[in-house]
């Protein structure tokens, strides 16, 4: 199934929300954020509790309203790692600037302390124009089976599924993405959950948001800013789900303690993040 994705990611004031959760991990959270922490540079307070570090060659500054990522040269060294108490959920809202200048894009990891449960790649497209999103998830064998989800003000619109290095591509305006795109907006959950063929999966996915005004807990908005091909149909949505589809050995989900968010910009302003415990 080719999946096409089209649309203007809207330069929309979006609140970043993360829905709520935690697990059971075997070793104590102290120790696991003491561990992550051990390795970066630069470490400051950030939004709702979580702890931002520097990582390579990066520096962070807080404002009083955003924090300013500076030093952002090589996409899989140069960012932050964002770290918290166990969660299930994760989900951030930046401005950046100058994505198609340095032309590497964007690279997040989803850890539970050292393992890693996911990751999401975002880059450049065969055009300025183009936007390439590619997950893996190396708990499941093969590493990269998962199912894409197209939603509209929370109801699913459109799924397919997608094999190893299978790109999607969205074509927001290019000033959004490649000059300057804000807001970013998206967020990873272990437990996100999609109906495949009368089977609930429950699983670690990423989440890219887009569009409207977000409040806590919301996963639609006013607007349809991405326009998604699939089979010569063209359908509209606002939020897109990449979810793992597990394969046998697939470790049960536990939570996770941070996500490593690396990148090649001119310029990366933090203005939300969150995440959220189970009650």
């Amino acid at each position: 199934m080719n999946i096409q994705i089209k649309g203007r990611l809207m330069a929309a004031s979006l609140l970043c929300m993360a829905a709520v959760g935690c697990g059971e991990g075997t070793a104590s959270e102290g120790d696991t954020l003491m561990a992550q922490e051990a390795s970066a540079t630069q470490c400051i307070d950030g939004f709702n509790g979580i702890r931002n570090c520097a990582t390579g060659n990066a520096t962070l500054k807080s404002g009083t309203k955003s924090i300013d990522v500076a030093g952002l040269n090589t996409v899989r060294q140069d960012g932050f790692s964002s770290q918290f108490p166990r969660a299930s959920a994760w989900r951030m809202e930046a401005a950046i600037g100058g994505i198609g200048a340095k032309e590497q894009g964007l690279f997040l990891t989803a850890r539970d302390g050292t393992r890693v449960i996911s990751t999401l790649r975002i880059g450049l497209g065969g055009s300025k124009d183009q936007m390439v999103l590619e997950p893996t998830f190396p708990g499941t064998k093969g590493g990269a089976h998962y199912a894409a989800a197209v939603y509209s003000r929370g109801a699913l619109v459109a799924k397919g599924i997608n094999f190893n290095n299978y790109d999607r591509f969205m074509r927001p305006w290019w000033w959004d993405f490649a000059s300057y795109w804000y807001p970013c907006n998206v967020g990873f959950n272990d437990r996100l959950q999609l109906d495949m063929d009368g089977t609930l999966v429950t699983a670690p996915g990423w989440s890219f948001y887009g569009g409207g005004s977000y409040g806590p807990f919301s996963v639609g908005s006013a607007s349809d800013p991405f326009q998604v091909e699939i089979d010569g149909k063209l359908v509209t949505g606002d939020r897109i789900d990449l979810i793992e589809l597990p394969g046998s050995g697939t470790p049960a989900s536990v939570g996770f303690t941070a996500v490593d968010v690396t990148a090649a910009a001119t310029q990366f302003t933090l203005t939300g993040e969150t995440t959220a415990r189970e009650k």
